[in-house]
């Protein structure tokens, strides 16, 4: 078992412990902050009262309780007025110690929707998830082997951003791949009131727009997926995911005619696009394109360069999707987890290996809801306007292609089970697919790279 292991446990534990004790609701401007004894947490017991700070009010409560408090390292604090971050968790590697700290959200509400309005609940969730994936995606090492890496977690893209480079260029990495996917953001957000996205929605039915290179060539290829999988995929799914609001602090179905009404709006071949002026236009008033379930992947694979100028090795890890490029110092191959869709989130049905590749993961675990037994998740079918009832609890495609990559982890996840062989016999991409049943299928060559986790397991692994 990965030497992480034991870690994991112990990090589940404070990922509960943290969110409980975070006081609910407030403003954008409210301290979630915890008192939390760090020796219980820390890798290192020499350094067991080890902990960075960026809350003022954390620093302060701690030196009154006589605990030691370090600020030693350098802070990568999320830019808060633009993102709201209650709890941010991560791994300082070079001190080989674990570091948790908790800042405000001062977003002013001119750049927020009413859908970011009700981010709060979702991000304390995300939390959870986050601080798991710092685990569930990490390396395998040896003490002797770990050299000293550049890495961190951010908020950007509405997830989780993670990243490990070892090298000599390893911080130039870090900077400029964050960089680099808070400027897509800025551009391809639905949720960022001046992007291009924003424009091209508010135009709705009017005129066209002028949009970047990069937004063109986003939009072109989202249209052209959304013809291969026959709508399944749909880049005008927006109407359909505001009206479902799955990440709202108040879950709720919304009414069949709301449904209705949002689902008229969904087609992909109302979106114009004039490759010759670079505008894009959606036909009627009312329609929304959402970038959301591809823009990681493109920023995945526009990061691609970056390490490999740089001179580094490590991994990118954006939500959903996940990249690794090289090997570990020592020559050790990068171990990536693959979580268990009905465990814990730091739960692992297996690890694989995928240098120089992009791995997309689409699941029913990732956003959801319950009510009355039924569990509502984030996956929309935009023929029925509900969420997606296929035999398919998780799709991970692995593409060198990280656009391709998570295009197809939606298609597959909404077509289901029987769309499978078709998919394998593709030499673009390996899959790999859970079935409601606990069944696990997968191409030939994903199962070249997977290693299940031993011992008892829920899952029938089929590698015939």
């Amino acid at each position: 078992m990965p030497e992480h292991s034991g870690n994991k446990l112990r990090l589940a534990g404070m990922m509960k412990e943290v969110l409980q004790k975070s006081p609910p609701g407030g403003d954008a401007g409210t301290e979630r902050w915890m008192k939390a004894d760090a020796k219980t947490y820390c890798k290192n017991k020499k350094k067991s009262r080890l902990l960075w700070l960026s809350s003022p009010i954390l620093k302060k409560e701690f030196q009154r309780r006589n605990k030691p408090v370090s600020r030693s390292g350098e802070m990568r604090e999320n830019r808060l007025e633009k993102r709201q971050t209650h709890l941010t968790f991560a791994w300082k590697s070079d001190k080989n110690s674990m570091c948790v700290w908790a800042q405000p959200a001062p977003i002013p509400l001119s750049r927020r929707s009413d859908w970011r309005k009700k981010m709060s609940r979702f991000l304390r969730n995300a939390a959870i998830f986050a601080l798991a994936a710092l685990l569930l995606f990490g390396c395998r090492m040896t003490p002797a082997r770990q050299e000293s890496p550049v890495s961190g977690v951010e908020f950007a893209m509405d997830t989780w951003v993670e990243q490990r480079w070892y090298g000599p260029g390893a911080q130039q990495a870090y900077d400029e791949i964050i960089a680099r996917i808070r400027e897509l953001e800025e551009m391809l957000s639905l949720y960022v009131e001046d992007s291009e996205i924003s424009a091209l929605n508010a135009a709705a039915g009017k005129e066209p727009v002028r949009v970047s290179e990069e937004t063109f060539t986003l939009l072109s290829r989202a249209k052209e997926f959304s013809a291969e999988s026959g709508g399944l995929f749909d880049v005008t799914i927006a109407p359909l995911t505001l009206v479902w609001g799955i990440t709202d602090p108040e879950p709720h179905l919304p009414t069949q005619e709301q449904i209705d009404e949002a689902k008229a709006l969904v087609d992909y071949r109302d979106l114009i696009l004039d490759p010759e002026a670079q505008t894009a236009m959606l036909a009627r008033e009312g329609m929304k394109v959402d970038l959301g379930g591809i823009a990681k992947g493109m920023a995945a694979s526009l990061c691609a360069e970056i390490p490999v100028r740089c001179g580094c090795s490590g991994y990118l890890s954006i939500g959903g999707n996940m990249m690794v490029y090289g090997k570990l110092p020592g020559g050790e191959d990068v171990h990536v987890g693959l979580r268990d869709p009905r465990g814990d989130a730091s739960d692992l049905i297996g690890e694989l290996t995928m240098d120089g590749l992009t791995m997309a993961t689409t699941g029913d675990y990732e956003r959801y809801f319950e009510l009355d037994g039924v569990r509502y998740h984030h996956v929309l079918d935009p023929f029925t306007g509900y969420p997606s009832e296929s035999d398919l609890i998780s799709v991970s495609v692995l593409s060198a292609d990280g656009l391709l990559a998570d295009c197809l982890s939606t298609s597959i996840f909404l077509q289901g089970s029987g769309c499978l062989e078709r998919y394998f016999a593709r030499e673009d991409c390996e899959v790999l697919a859970v079935t409601r049943d606990y069944q696990v299928y997968a191409s030939p060559g994903f199962w070249e790279r997977f290693v299940s986790i031993p011992g008892p397991s829920r899952y029938t692994f089929h590698r015939e």
